[in-house]
């Protein structure tokens, strides 16, 4: 019988343990910020004095390059250098973020306004449709009115003009001489 002390099964158990736990070590999830500070030295070398302190998204002026550094101008009005690659002609996003943040929220509220001015257009549009329909059934019912009343006159005056000639036909005309005035 072997040993139950033995390195394999001290690494199984360790696997086991480590399998277990694993899940529970894991940690929210975290950013490292992008701000970044660029050390402005008095020459272009580590060896120069420190001079001023630039933060990503400083605007600086570009004097000139050399080697691997480039000079500058701080917003405060210092000249300096910095390694070149810490000075680009693209604003990061430490600046651009808040403007793409305006215009996104802008925007999305230009949105929602749309999308609710589109559902009272279709809300106008449905009742506009409705209407439509009233209208083709009004007319429909105007022209049925129309040749209701129209048949109704013309029946009364065939009824009056049968009366008529029933009339003449009753009343007897007298003689056929008539009395003449005398003068």
């Amino acid at each position: 019988m072997r040993n139950p002390s033995t390195p394999h099964t001290l690494a199984i158990a360790a696997l086991i343990g480590l399998g277990l736990t694993w899940p529970f070590q894991v940690g929210a999830v975290a950013y490292i910020r992008d701000e970044i500070r660029v050390n402005m030295r008095a020459g272009p070398g580590l060896e120069f004095k420190i001079t001023e302190l630039l933060t990503s998204g400083a605007e600086v002026a570009k004097l000139g390059e050399e080697e691997k550094w480039t000079r500058v101008r701080s917003p405060r009005g210092k000249e300096g250098w910095v390694p070149k690659g810490y000075v680009t002609g693209d604003p990061p996003a430490s600046v651009t973020l808040p403007v793409v943040q305006a215009k996104l929220t802008k925007i999305t509220a230009q949105a929602e306004e749309f999308e609710k001015k589109l559902a009272e257009q279709a809300s106008i549009l449905q009742e506009m449709d409705e209407l439509r329909e009233k209208n083709a059934s009004l007319e429909i019912e105007v022209n049925e009115l129309t040749w209701s009343s129209a048949w109704k006159s013309l029946a009364t005056g065939a009824l009056i003009i049968v009366f008529g000639m029933m009339v003449g036909l009753l009343i007897p005309r007298g003689s056929g001489t008539r009395n003449r005035l005398k003068l």
